[in-house]
């Protein structure tokens, strides 16, 4: 957790990603630990399913922070974000939310200005990122030349 601490002071998103992956795999460990033989210490237990739950919190809000710095690590990868779009146009795939280099293609419309949870796929082509719904068909994805 700590070296994520560090990576973040640094803008160093992909070593943040890697702690991420790190403090995944440790807290995982430490749940199956403490659910399997933890119950014979049971202040401990109770310590440490809480201190397990706050590492959940800390793991969820790592990934927002390091999405909202470089979406680009999590191309091909199903994320679940607060958006707020700038920029609402109608195409003929649906409605495209824009915000800088972020795009969401969704048939349902959000208003500009509004924070909302969505739900896609990332897609990365070259500085462009563009989240599909997941709603949207494998056949609807398209290439980000064709939709502004």
């Amino acid at each position: 957790m700590f070296g994520t601490w560090q990576a973040i002071s640094a803008n160093d998103w992909n070593a943040a990603m890697v702690g991420y992956d790190c403090i995944r795999s440790a807290n995982s460990l430490l749940k199956t630990v403490n659910n399997s033989c933890g119950w014979i210490q049971p202040l401990s237990f109770l310590a440490y399913r809480s201190y397990g739950n706050a590492t959940d919190a800390y793991i969820q809000e790592l990934l927002a922070r390091i999405f909202a710095n470089a979406p680009e690590l999590f191309d091909n990868q199903r994320v679940t974000v607060s958006f707020i779009p700038q920029d609402v146009r109608a195409t003929p795939y649906g409605f495209m939310h824009v915000n800088r280099r972020v795009s969401f293609l969704s048939k349902e419309k959000h208003p500009a200005g509004v924070s909302c949870r969505i739900i896609g796929t990332v897609t990365v082509h070259g500085n462009k990122v563009l989240i599909t719904d997941s709603e949207q068909s494998e056949s609807e994805h398209t290439d980000v030349e064709t939709v502004p």
